[in-house]
Protein backbone atom coordinates (compact mmCIF):
# COMPACT_ATOMS: atom_id res chain seq x y z
CA UNK A 1 0.00 0.00 0.00
CA UNK A 2 3.16 2.14 0.27
CA UNK A 3 3.44 2.36 -3.23
CA UNK A 4 -0.34 3.17 -3.70
CA UNK A 5 -0.71 7.30 -3.61
CA UNK A 6 -2.73 7.04 -0.25
CA UNK A 7 -5.81 8.83 -2.19
CA UNK A 8 -6.45 5.33 -3.95
CA UNK A 9 -6.41 3.65 -0.28
CA UNK A 10 -10.14 3.42 -0.21
CA UNK A 11 -10.74 2.29 -4.18
CA UNK A 12 -8.12 -0.41 -3.90
CA UNK A 13 -9.23 -2.41 -0.61
CA UNK A 14 -12.98 -1.94 -2.12
CA UNK A 15 -11.68 -3.08 -5.59
CA UNK A 16 -9.95 -6.41 -3.14
CA UNK A 17 -13.14 -6.69 -1.35
CA UNK A 18 -14.91 -7.35 -4.58
CA UNK A 19 -12.68 -10.39 -4.84
CA UNK A 20 -13.03 -11.72 -1.50
CA UNK A 21 -15.67 -14.64 -0.92
CA UNK A 22 -17.37 -14.47 2.73
CA UNK A 23 -14.41 -16.50 4.17
CA UNK A 24 -11.87 -15.22 2.10
CA UNK A 25 -8.81 -12.94 4.15
CA UNK A 26 -7.23 -10.09 2.71
CA UNK A 27 -3.24 -10.08 4.71
CA UNK A 28 -1.70 -6.60 4.65
CA UNK A 29 1.90 -6.42 5.52
CA UNK A 30 3.25 -2.64 5.95
CA UNK A 31 6.17 -0.67 7.22
CA UNK A 32 5.77 0.75 10.73
CA UNK A 33 6.74 4.76 10.52
CA UNK A 34 6.64 4.71 14.03
CA UNK A 35 9.96 2.56 14.42
CA UNK A 36 12.81 4.90 14.22
CA UNK A 37 15.11 2.07 12.18
CA UNK A 38 11.99 1.28 9.94
CA UNK A 39 11.71 5.09 9.00
CA UNK A 40 15.40 5.32 8.06
CA UNK A 41 16.30 2.32 6.27
CA UNK A 42 12.78 3.54 4.08
CA UNK A 43 13.57 6.98 3.65
CA UNK A 44 17.18 5.72 2.22
CA UNK A 45 16.15 2.78 0.13
CA UNK A 46 16.01 3.82 -3.51
CA UNK A 47 12.84 1.45 -4.53
CA UNK A 48 10.67 3.20 -1.87
CA UNK A 49 11.86 6.51 -3.03
CA UNK A 50 8.27 7.66 -4.38
CA UNK A 51 6.76 5.65 -1.82
CA UNK A 52 5.04 6.93 1.62
CA UNK A 53 4.42 4.98 4.51
CA UNK A 54 0.92 4.33 6.16
CA UNK A 55 -0.24 4.40 10.04
CA UNK A 56 -1.65 0.98 11.03
CA UNK A 57 -4.16 3.80 12.15
CA UNK A 58 -4.65 5.44 8.75
CA UNK A 59 -4.76 1.96 6.86
CA UNK A 60 -7.45 0.72 9.61
CA UNK A 61 -9.29 3.95 8.64
CA UNK A 62 -9.22 3.29 5.06
CA UNK A 63 -10.29 -0.59 5.41
CA UNK A 64 -13.17 0.20 7.35
CA UNK A 65 -14.26 3.32 4.99
CA UNK A 66 -14.18 0.08 2.55
CA UNK A 67 -16.52 -2.11 4.31
CA UNK A 68 -14.16 -4.39 5.67
CA UNK A 69 -13.89 -5.88 9.20
CA UNK A 70 -10.84 -6.32 11.00
CA UNK A 71 -9.91 -9.76 12.04
CA UNK A 72 -6.52 -8.54 13.40
CA UNK A 73 -3.67 -6.11 14.09
CA UNK A 74 0.10 -7.12 15.07
CA UNK A 75 3.26 -5.64 14.71
CA UNK A 76 6.21 -7.53 14.13
CA UNK A 77 10.02 -7.61 13.84
CA UNK A 78 11.29 -6.08 16.87
CA UNK A 79 14.59 -7.46 16.83
CA UNK A 80 17.37 -7.03 14.35
CA UNK A 81 19.37 -9.42 13.12
CA UNK A 82 22.14 -8.77 16.25
CA UNK A 83 19.62 -9.42 18.68
CA UNK A 84 18.17 -12.44 17.05
CA UNK A 85 18.41 -14.40 20.38
CA UNK A 86 15.40 -12.53 21.82
CA UNK A 87 13.17 -13.18 18.71
CA UNK A 88 11.14 -15.55 20.79
CA UNK A 89 9.62 -12.59 22.72
CA UNK A 90 8.34 -10.90 19.57
CA UNK A 91 5.11 -13.41 20.28
CA UNK A 92 4.88 -11.49 23.09
CA UNK A 93 4.83 -8.31 21.92
CA UNK A 94 2.97 -7.96 18.97
CA UNK A 95 0.19 -5.65 20.86
CA UNK A 96 3.24 -2.92 20.67
CA UNK A 97 2.83 -0.65 17.90
CA UNK A 98 7.15 -0.46 17.43
CA UNK A 99 7.66 -3.18 15.53
CA UNK A 100 9.12 -2.65 12.72
CA UNK A 101 6.17 -3.77 10.44
CA UNK A 102 2.77 -4.63 11.20
CA UNK A 103 0.21 -7.30 9.72
CA UNK A 104 -3.55 -6.20 9.00
CA UNK A 105 -5.93 -8.93 8.36
CA UNK A 106 -9.07 -8.21 7.00
CA UNK A 107 -12.38 -9.83 5.63
CA UNK A 108 -15.63 -9.28 4.17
Amino acid sequence: MHHINKKNHNKILSYCRNFLNERGELFIFEHNPINPVTNYIFKNAPIDKNAEMISSKNLVGSALKAKLKIISLKYTLFFPKQLSFLRFLEKFLVWLPLGAQYLLILKK
